[in-house]
């Protein structure tokens, strides 16, 4: 990975740790349906993708908390502010839904909205 795409994970993770509670759980509002998540951060997918306009796009995992199944998808644009890598959007990417007794990810959008 490149050294720019470790400053964006790093930047994601970083923006899901200092927004976590004393409980180890990172609070978000879901930005569709107002609810609050109670979610565990998990895992940053690769490769962290850089857009046209120069923004950073990271692709993260989160389960909710008391799970090991229901994951969420969870996007972050980051954008290079004063020499540092900051999150400026997140959104949820894919639910988790159960079918046929196993928890699936449901897109809520395409990758290129």
């Amino acid at each position: 990975m490149s050294k720019r795409g470790w400053e964006v994970t790093s930047a994601v993770e970083e923006n899901a740790l200092k927004e976590v509670g004393s409980d180890g759980i990172f609070k978000l509002k879901d930005d569709q349906t107002g609810k609050t998540l109670d979610l565990k951060f998990v895992d940053t997918h690769q490769p962290v993708r850089q857009l046209d306009d120069g923004t950073y796009f990271a692709c993260t995992d989160f389960r909710t908390a008391g799970t090991k199944d229901q994951i969420y998808d969870i996007d972050f644009w980051v954008k290079e502010k004063d020499v540092k890598m900051v999150v400026n959007q997140v959104r949820v990417h894919k639910v988790p839904e159960l079918k046929n007794g196993q928890w699936v990810q449901v897109p809520r959008y395409s990758w290129k909205d």
